[in-house]
């Protein structure tokens, strides 16, 4: 197995920080401080390493720092098993987020082949409660990681989509233009439903097979009735486009395909749906699927992703947050935690790298 690891980060003008350059090593980085410090958003620059736009999914004009606007950049070094590169994002006076691995420039959706992310936050523990296209996220994150090319797919699916329903909008009766642009949704969307079918089925698997403190839980992609969102043959989700195209047009948008996909998870061996679950079960489904997802990176690629968790004492007391500790060990991640009470990781400062984070009037600072 080889290790992933950050060795260094660093911050300009992003969000609180006006400067900032951290070097880690592969032991886990704890950053304690009060609430508006800025320790959630030396997360969120971490997850903009990973497709998309990062655990808060803000976009990248609202990333600069306030009052100077100039813009922002983030740049990590990860070390891979005998070398490392270099990844840097920035984003300059509200234009498109750029994207660069050892000075090349690159897409988004090719991050997911250098790095893999995972991250745990306090708002995520809504998931299990709110509506689909949370769930939804959520599994694309999650196959984003397991499978090269999700995100592609995912992006030319989004794009057709969007002028499948200008289309709509506009009433334009134009059979060839529907036919192409459908035939585009088609294939990527048979992509999308095959990867997300594969991560689902790694989940269940790992959850069913691991000995975990974390509950094991069963896992199903589900369809409301006539979405048609989970067809993986592209002929199939074609001509169910085309049959809709007078219900889609009425109105305004699609009302079909892997877009209305939603996330079925129930809590084993009972088999109590997730959103019927108490608080506390729904927390240590959600960590227990994290753990899962770390665990099919390492089978599926041999080496781990970094693993991000936000506001510890949210999700996790003192006896659990020992038996992630031990699991997350075993899979050699590189751990990332925030917290506001630093007695909570008492148990664990001898071999952590310990750092706090301060708000002061020039920005936001971090002490070891």
């Amino acid at each position: 197995m080889a290790l992933t690891y950050l060795t260094e980060l660093s911050l300009s003008h992003f969000r609180c920080f006006r400067q900032l350059r951290l070097e880690t090593d592969h032991s886990p980085i704890i950053l304690t401080g009060e609430n508006g410090a800025g320790k959630t958003s030396i997360l969120e620059a971490i997850s903009l390493f990973s497709p998309g736009r990062g655990l808060r999914a803000s976009p990248g004009h609202e990333l600069a720092r306030h009052p100077e606007k100039v813009g922002w950049k983030v740049t990590c070094r990860v070390q891979y098993d005998g070398g490392d590169k270099s990844i840097s994002s920035w984003c300059k006076n509200g234009s498109r987020r750029r994207l660069e691995i050892d000075g090349q420039a690159v897409r988004q959706t090719e991050l997911a082949e250098h790095l893999r992310v995972l991250w745990l936050t306090p708002s995520m523990d809504r998931l299990w409660r709110e509506g689909a296209e949370a769930r939804r996220r959520f599994i694309d994150r999650t196959t984003m990681n397991l499978v090269p090319g999700h995100a592609v797919h995912a992006a030319r699916y989004e794009r057709a989509m969007r002028e499948r329903n200008r289309l709509l909008r506009d009433h334009r009766d134009d059979v060839a233009w529907f036919n192409a642009i459908e035939s585009r949704m088609a294939d990527s969307g048979s992509e999308i439903n095959q990867g997300r079918k594969y991560a689902v089925r790694q989940l269940a698997r790992i959850c069913a097979d691991r000995e975990s403190a974390f509950p094991a839980a069963s896992l199903k992609l589900i369809s409301p009735k006539g979405a048609h969102a989970l067809a993986t043959d592209p002929n199939d989700l074609a001509e169910s486009l085309a049959r809709e195209r007078n219900r889609d047009m009425a109105a305004g948008r699609t009302l079909c395909g892997p877009h209305r996909a939603d996330l079925e998870v129930a809590l084993l061996p009972d088999g109590i749906a997730a959103n019927l679950c108490s608080t506390g079960e729904q927390k240590a489904l959600l960590i227990s699927l994290i753990l899962a997802t770390a665990r099919a990176i390492l089978d599926d690629f041999e080496y781990p992703p970094l693993l991000l968790l936000d506001e510890v004492a949210a999700h996790l007391d003192a006896k659990r947050l020992g038996s992630f500790l031990t699991e997350a060990t075993s899979l050699q991640v590189q751990l990332w935690m925030t917290g506001t009470d630093a007695t909570l990781f008492s148990d664990i400062a001898a071999s952590a790298q310990m750092r706090q984070v301060l708000s002061t009037p020039e920005g936001s600072i971090i002490c070891s």
